[in-house]
Order: C-alpha cells, then structure tokens, then sequence
C-alpha cells in the first residue's frame, strides 16, 4: 500500500516536472519567434539599437 503510494508520487512529481520543464521551453522559445513575426509578419525591425544623443534630443514631448 505504502509503496504503490510513493511509487504514484514519484510518477505524478516526474510529470510535473516535465510539464513545468516543457513550458519553460516554450516560454523561451517564444523570443526569437516573437522577434521573426515582427520582421517578417508585420515589418518592424527591432534590431535598430539604443537611441543616441541626437535621436534623444530630436524628442518632443506631447502635450495634447
């Protein structure tokens, strides 16, 4: 009894663990394929860098 207890536990911790491994993997997955649909699906480069001084300056506040 004892035994088929622990040996149902060990197998219930087993899958969740490789259900929490799994959507670790598919969280970080996510990244480069967030970054290719923009690209390629909806045209924004998101590769453009940190904004410079002259950029940070041309920056206007709107008020309205």
């Amino acid at each position: 009894m004892i035994d088929d207890r622990a040996r149902s536990n060990a197998t219930l911790l087993r899958r969740l663990l490789a259900v929490a491994g799994g959507a670790f993997l598919f969280a970080f997955a996510l990244v480069p394929l967030y970054r290719i649909a923009c690209e390629q699906v909806f045209g924004i480069k998101l590769a453009q860098g940190a904004a410079n001084a002259s950029q940070v300056g041309a920056m206007v506040i709107d008020r309205s």
